[in-house]
């Protein structure tokens, strides 16, 4: 579990997690999950929400999306300054330490990009 945070972050409150039947399932219910038409394949990975969906998806843009994509389908909690990144019932050998890191420092890169704008 990491938990990064930056006073130079302004993000939407949004809940990401890898898409499961439970998801999809729920979703016939709920209609929570934020999909993409441009962008079947992140749809169908990837179960997204947020209580802002306009501003959830537009923070969601291709880039970022494409970069969520090509890290191994981790959980995130954020809100306005930071955001949670873990991946429920996994533990984090010792030596891995480092590459959960890594992955942490490329999602916080690719959510404050374009962030001054």
């Amino acid at each position: 579990m990491a938990w990064v945070y930056s006073g130079s972050l302004s993000l939407p409150t949004f809940y990401v997690a890898p898409e499961t039947w439970l998801n999809r399932l729920g979703d016939q219910f709920f209609k929570r999950d934020i999909d993409f038409d441009d962008d079947p394949e992140f749809s169908r990975r990837i179960a997204l929400s947020g209580p802002d969906r306009n501003a959830v998806s537009h923070f969601f843009d291709r880039s970022r999306r494409q970069k969520l994509l090509a890290i191994d389908l981790p959980t995130i909690e954020a809100t306005t300054n930071g955001f949670l990144f873990y991946r429920p019932g996994k533990l984090i050998a010792t030596e891995s330490l480092k590459s959960l890191m890594n992955e942490a420092f490329t999602l916080y890169q690719a959510f404050a990009s374009d962030q001054t704008s």
